[in-house]
């Protein structure tokens, strides 16, 4: 008899990302943070275009009002309650209350700063920084 060995891959996917739960909170992954530079404790805020209406942004602020990133546990991933930004990428897509995750595609510059591509149809646009 010859065995064949399989190996093990890795399903864990190093890639930034994005995502809501079902209750709203929003989460970013540990690759993401690195890329970026987001750290704990900075507040975040979740832009949607204007003339593209499909499109979603997150920018991190100083300004009050807006959610700060904090780990959950023991967790490397940052979250935030942020229902109101998860209602309005469903209501957009018409899509049921539900938990999703996205790639991050790259940065733009925008009138309020640095844009992380959080939701876009426009990727070749799109500064891969």
């Amino acid at each position: 008899m010859k065995l064949k060995i399989i190996e093990k891959t890795s399903s864990r996917s190093f890639e930034p990302k994005a995502g809501f739960s079902k209750s709203g909170y929003f989460s970013l992954n540990k690759s993401a943070q690195e890329k970026y530079n987001i750290q704990e404790g900075q507040k975040i805020m979740i832009v949607q275009d204007e003339d593209k209406t499909t499109d979603f942004y997150l920018i991190c602020t100083e300004r009050e009002g807006f959610p700060k990133l904090r780990f959950m546990n023991a967790s490397t991933t940052l979250v935030a309650g942020y229902s109101d930004a998860m209602r309005a990428i469903l209501n957009q897509y018409g899509l049921p209350k539900q938990r999703f995750q996205v790639r991050l595609g790259g940065q733009i510059k925008t009138e309020l700063g640095h844009a992380i591509c959080l939701i876009t149809a426009h990727l070749k646009e799109v500064n891969n920084a």
